[in-house]
C-alpha cells in the first residue's frame, strides 16, 4: 500500500462533494486516497479501507447529516481513531 497523506471519508450521497474536495487537495500536491478509485480490482474492499487508513498521515470526514446515518463512515471514524487518547 502506497502511503497517502489524506484518507477522504464520506457517505455516498456526499460523493460529488467528496471527489471535488479530493481534486483539490490534489492540485495543491497532497497525495488523496478515496474509494472507490483508488480501491484496485478484485481486492477485498474491507481491507482496502482498513489499509488506506492505516497507510494515510490524517483522515477528512465530509461531514453532513448523511454520514450521521452511515455504518460505513461510523467504521472508518472508529478506525480512524483508535488509538487516539482522547477519543471515544
Amino acid at each position: 500500500m502506497i502511503q497517502r497523506d489524506i484518507f477522504v471519508s464520506y457517505s455516498q450521497p456526499d460523493r460529488d462533494c467528496a471527489f471535488q474536495l479530493a481534486a483539490q487537495l490534489e492540485t495543491d500536491g497532497l497525495g488523496v486516497w478515496i474509494a472507490p478509485r483508488d480501491i484496485s480490482p478484485a481486492a477485498d474492499w474491507a481491507a482496502e479501507i482498513i489499509d488506506a487508513i492505516s497507510a494515510s498521515r490524517i483522515m477528512v470526514l465530509v461531514f453532513s447529516s448523511h454520514c450521521n446515518d452511515s455504518p460505513q463512515v461510523r467504521r472508518e471514524v472508529e478506525r480512524g481513531c483508535a488509538g487516539c487518547p482522547d477519543f471515544k
